[in-house]
């Protein structure tokens, strides 16, 4: 995984989120990722709080640069639009979901030889109270790349495996998907990889993904990448929660040159 899909699913588990059918709901999110080119891991702890349409992630711990400890995203209308925001700096920024989603797009990429296989669809154990179904799936694909004129080939070969439980209501996951960064910018590969992930029913209460990497000459690289949601706790949310302060100042987000 390169850095920059590193970054992207970073992201992503930040907002593993779902809405329910109950007043409010708040719960803590936890995600590690490790190995990959350069081997730097990532960490990240996030405090998750929704109440209908509205949705606060903080980032309680975080060794992202992006996502710092302290700052938070906040939406208000189902993901339409989000806010970063820095009460440090006491600023805030508008992300364009769009934008950042189509980085990855800068690179050329075909992908070819896909396939995916159903490696597990079972009952799993009881985790944190609630049943769960366990999954696991297997996708491999190659993958050629051109960027800034250096070309890379490799081959791919990723196991996700998942503990879901429908104890939640499902019908909101819209905004979970509007927050899915995690995107290769290759068609073919993006609908597979969306496809794949509607075989998991109810709201996941943690993910193991692990991806392998070979160049032409062998040499692999294995990232592996864990979520997790604990802490679940039903309750109002006051919907001062998702205000920004008004003396906050907006900043322009730099998109790519």
């Amino acid at each position: 995984m390169t850095s920059k899909a590193k970054l992207l699913a970073v992201v992503s588990a930040a907002f593993v989120v779902t809405a329910s059918s109950w007043a409010g709901l708040s719960y803590t999110g936890t995600m590690k990722s490790e190995g990959g080119p350069g081997g730097q891991p990532m960490t990240m702890k996030s405090r998750v709080r929704i109440e209908g349409q509205s949705l606060k992630v903080e980032f309680v711990e975080s060794s992202n640069p992006v996502m710092q400890a302290g700052s938070y995203m906040v939406t208000k209308d189902g993901g339409q639009i989000f806010h970063m925001v820095n009460p440090k700096e006491k600023s805030y920024m508008k992300w364009d979901m769009a934008m950042l989603g189509g980085m990855t797009a800068m690179m050329k990429m075909e992908v070819s030889d896909l396939k995916t296989e159903t490696l597990l669809d079972e009952a799993g154990p009881t985790m944190l109270g609630y049943p769960t179904r366990h999954y696991k799936f297997k996708t491999s694909y190659k993958m050629e790349m051109a960027f800034f004129g250096m070309k890379q080939s490799n081959s791919m070969v990723q196991e996700e495996e998942a503990w879901a439980t429908t104890k939640f209501d499902a019908s909101t996951i819209e905004l979970v998907n509007k927050m899915k960064l995690n995107k290769s910018g290759n068609e073919k590969l993006d609908n597979l990889i969306a496809e794949q992930a509607k075989k998991i029913k109810g709201f996941p209460l943690k993910q193991i993904t692990v991806t392998t990497g070979a160049d032409k000459s062998g040499k692999a690289n294995t990232s592996r990448t864990t979520m997790e949601a604990t802490e679940f706790k039903e309750s109002r949310i006051p919907a001062g929660e998702f205000e920004i302060p008004a003396d906050y100042k907006e900043q322009a987000l730099a998109g790519p040159q």
